[in-house]
């Protein structure tokens, strides 16, 4: 390696080397430096390999990792090594800068024998190693922190000083090694090592070699003159093989003679280009012509989330994590680990983006930018996730239970009250693993699933409670136990005109709970072989309707106030018909309904009135299907109903969000991501402020966007945004 220096710098020493102070980094041992040729850690590998043991020990969590590669990315080496210090004990901090920079196969290095022929004032290295030792038995270093209580040790000719520690003779390694912010923070304070400086470099021309200009390090140094010397600070001389840089960045102040860094490169042939600064281009057919497309990399934060914002500010309005810190188990005693009230929001949030998994969640770390969006510490990974939800037994989920009461509490109340829907359905798991998955009866026949009972509000479409099940159960097994905790559970201003369920809710112990409760009920009946006696009826049984094609017949029953009610239907008239079909009775459709409803509610009204309880059929779709239940399951029992019940907390917020924004008709999550939430944005810290730009071009879009905020930031009113239906 041929070294020309500009004649500016022989000029500087005046071709005397007394007159410069080599200033040595991690570069110069970077190879040749042990047998075989091989070389020491640099700053980047060293950080890598601090990364890669809290890997190996698994003292740190996957998203705290993959912030710490971000890290290393971005060249904060001292983030890398502040945090592996704090997740580490002194001893195997220790332990680990011995193994990495104290090798037994040191060798000798021509380079470093060069430097110690050449009569250098005096030599500095902020390396740890020994590498300079070894060349030379007459070597007595100065050493960090002893060295600092020697001031006349420097002004010794052709002293050589370890002014960061050395890796056998510093004590107590984990404190005294300048290698964290910490440590660098607390040397530069220190007023012994500003008049050290000031005695090196007033009088005497700085070389620098083994560094690069974004070495720690060597910013160090010209941070400690800049501070240090002022106007007196010299200029610096620096060999690099590759500055990392421009020079220009270290000028003090533009057209000033002082404080210039003169860059000298080593005669090298020229190599490929770095990855960083390689393009593909893919080519793409147009309505006229084949044009190419220049694919790069950026480093901004994007998030294709940016729209999640709206979400995470209507959550701080609704005080959510508080409500979701009062009802979660977790108790962290680790300093390193995650808010509980974090892993949970950065779930739902996932949801919310689409995941239906876990894994799918955790994937979301790969957003640069969600994690403030949502104003979590860090999307959990996988194995977080699956820890966090093998917590919950049933006392907790049965708290988690309040989320669905909270979201309750924010309706009004009605003159007329609320009705009640009660269902249950299947959850199929084909690998039938997880816990509670049985055989039950499915659309599909006999399959592994869970049966889960759901209760929703029909007026606001808010899931009142939600139980799961093993898949053998009955659909009335816990039905009246199910009912008695959703009313009870509900605010006191929430008052309930009517309870509905279909034929699984229809035994006469629901029934009794619900008349306990002094609830009006409708549920249908099962068609046993009293009712379908009633079917088969002659026509002079049936009454006509005002709606062609449907009779009814009502029969008492054995409760003087609960009254029995046949519906058939002639299929050629509503051949949409619902109901079931009799063998023979091919003709017509028939469902029976039981109820407590007074008789001046007319037969034909308590079937309308029941009606309406399909709906949620719909909400158990867009549960199952866009908030992933259908695919959410861990091992753990309750873990799963966990994961449920944050998923459902996630859909009555989404509902509650758009009564917010005085939305008429309520949106399905597909919509609310395809509109709201997946919106692309830049996150940056503008003037030191956190700051989201949406990519919206489109002025009309805009100004809706504008409503948006307007309306979510204004005093609750009356003043609608747009509708959210495309």
């Amino acid at each position: 390696m041929a070294l020309h220096p500009t004649r500016q710098f022989r000029r500087a020493i005046g071709d005397d080397p007394t007159k410069c102070i080599l200033w040595v980094g991690a570069g110069l041992s970077a190879s040749g430096v042990r047998k075989g040729g091989r070389g020491l850690p640099d700053w980047n590998a060293l950080m890598q390999r601090m990364i890669d043991d809290l890997r190996d020990s698994e003292s740190c969590e996957p998203a705290a990792l993959q912030n710490l590669d971000t890290a290393l990315k971005d060249g904060k080496y001292l983030e890398v090594a502040q945090a592996y210090k704090q997740r580490t004990r002194p001893d195997q901090f220790a332990a680990f800068i011995k193994a990495e920079l104290d090798p037994p196969d040191i060798a000798e290095s021509k380079v470093h024998q060069t430097i110690l022929r050449i009569n250098f004032r005096g030599i500095i290295t902020t390396n740890f190693d020994r590498v300079f030792e070894r060349q030379s038995d007459l070597l007595v270093p100065l050493v960090y922190p002893q060295c600092l209580d020697d001031v006349d040790g420097f002004r010794r000719d052709r002293f050589f000083a370890k002014i960061h520690g050395c890796v056998r003779i510093t004590p107590n390694l984990a404190e005294n090694l300048i290698l964290t912010e910490e440590s660098f923070r607390s040397l530069r304070s220190n007023p012994k090592y500003q008049t050290i400086l000031r005695s090196w470099f007033v009088t005497h021309s700085i070389l620098t070699a083994g560094f690069s200009l974004n070495d720690p390090d060597f910013l160090g140094l010209v941070s400690d003159l800049r501070e240090s010397l002022g106007n007196s600070m010299p200029t610096i001389y620096a060999l690099m093989r590759d500055p990392g840089a421009k020079p220009e960045r270290f000028r003090l102040k533009k057209g000033t003679p002082f404080g210039v860094l003169v860059v000298m490169k080593p005669n090298q042939a020229q190599g490929p280009r770095r990855e960083a600064d390689q393009t593909v281009r893919l080519a793409i057919d147009t309505k006229s012509t084949t044009s190419s497309i220049r694919i790069s990399f950026t480093d901004q934060r994007l998030t294709a989330h940016g729209g999640m914002v709206v979400w995470s500010h209507f959550l701080q309005q609704k005080r959510f994590r508080q409500q979701l810190r009062e009802v979660l188990p977790h108790c962290p005693t680790s300093p390193n680990a995650y808010d509980p009230t974090d892993v949970a929001l950065g779930y739902m949030g996932g949801i919310l983006c689409g995941a239906d998994k876990l894994s799918r969640v955790a994937w979301l770390q790969s957003d640069p930018a969600l994690s403030q969006v949502l104003g979590v510490e860090a999307i959990a990974s996988q194995s977080t996730l699956s820890r966090f939800f093998a917590v919950f037994g049933q006392k907790a989920c049965n708290a988690l239970n309040g989320l669905h009461r909270e979201a309750a509490a924010s309706l009004p109340s009605l003159p007329a009250g609320y009705t009640l829907d009660l269902d249950s359905w299947a959850l199929l798991h084909e690998d039938g693993q997880q816990q509670g998955v049985a055989v039950g009866y499915t659309r599909q026949g006999l399959k592994p699933c869970h049966r889960p009972l759901i209760a929703a509000l029909a007026e606001s479409k808010l899931i009142a409670n939600y139980w799961l099940r093993r898949g053998d159960s009955r659909c009335a097994n816990g039905a009246a136990e199910f009912l008695q905790q959703t009313v009870q559970g509900l605010p006191a201003h929430i008052r309930l005109k009517l309870v509905r369920g279909d034929a699984g809710f229809g035994e006469a112990g629901v029934q009794d709970m619900a008349q306990t409760l002094g609830l009006k009920f409708i549920f249908v009946a099962r068609l046993t072989q009293t009712v379908q006696s009633l079917c088969r009826h002659d026509a002079v049984h049936w009454q006509p309707t005002e709606i062609p094609g449907l009779e009814v017949q009502e029969v008492a029953l054995d409760q003087p106030t609960r009254r029995l009610i046949v519906i058939r239907q002639h299929l050629e008239q509503r051949r949409n018909a619902g109901g079931k079909t009799l063998l023979d009775v091919p003709s017509h459709r028939f469902q029976a309904l039981v109820t407590n409803l007074p008789r001046s509610v007319d037969a034909l009204n308590v079937w309308r009135q029941y009606n309406g309880r399909a709906d949620l059929e719909n909400r158990i779709k867009e549960l199952g299907q866009q908030f992933g239940i259908k695919r959410l399951c861990v091992d753990n029992f309750w873990g799963t109903e966990a994961m449920h019940h944050l998923a459902i907390a996630a859909y009555n917020l989404c509902v509650l969000l758009q009564r917010r924004l005085g939305q008429l008709e309520k949106c399905e999550l597909n919509t609310l991501r395809w509109r709201l939430f997946g919106r692309a944005a830049v996150w940056s810290r503008a003037q030191g402020k956190p700051t989201l730009k949406l990519a919206v071009h489109d002025r009309a879009q805009r100004s809706w966007w504008h409503e948006i905020l307007a309306k979510l930031t204004a005093l609750p009113n009356c003043n609608a945004v747009a509708s959210l239906q495309a």
